[in-house]
């Protein structure tokens, strides 16, 4: 159940936010700033996509060097890691796609794009942020994780208990 949570927040959460911008009266349509926003969406936007670039090799490299790395990897039967960062990437690039085609609303005046334009960049832009923080709280997570924080849910790495060593004498004796 957390893993599908954790799956799925960011997409629920952006439908909220979409609903409520949708509905809720607002005049971005005629701001005099919206390029100046846009503008805003666009550069932080791609400095999120090259942050996560620039933070890839190094997360690859401990996968290589550093044991702990290397179980989380290996246990990863998902791929979950991979694609939440794929999602983010994917996200990201449409968040710019959609800002740049706000910039050209003069060009599809009195169509369904028009009404939705800005509410869909909402949307697009609310999910990117949600998985952009998903992404860097996992790899936060796996950078500064310790061993007993890993291995607790690990039955082959728990503390035995006295019976359990007990047993294990019995067995070495025999």
């Amino acid at each position: 159940m957390k893993k599908l949570i954790e799956m799925l927040y960011p997409y629920v959460l952006s439908v909220v936010i979409f609903v409520l911008f949708k509905f809720v009266k607002n005049s971005l349509y005629q701001s005099k700033n919206i390029n100046d926003a846009l503008d805003a969406v666009i550069t932080v936007s791609s400095f999120i996509i090259g942050f996560l670039g620039a933070v890839l090799p190094v997360i690859m490299s401990m996968k290589n060097d550093s044991k702990l790395v290397k179980y989380v990897f290996e246990r990863d039967k998902d791929k979950l890691f991979l694609k939440y960062i794929k999602q983010t990437l994917i996200v990201g690039v449409l968040v710019i796609i959609v800002s740049v085609t706000v910039y050209f609303r003069d060009q599809y005046k009195d169509t369904w794009y028009e009404k939705w334009n800005i509410p869909i960049l909402v949307y697009m832009l609310s999910c990117f942020l949600l998985c952009t923080y998903r992404c860097f709280s996992n790899m936060l997570n796996l950078i500064f994780m310790n061993d007993v924080e890993l291995f607790l849910d690990d039955d082959s790495f728990r503390k035995k208990t006295s019976s359990e060593l007990e047993f294990e004498k019995e067995c070495d004796k025999r």
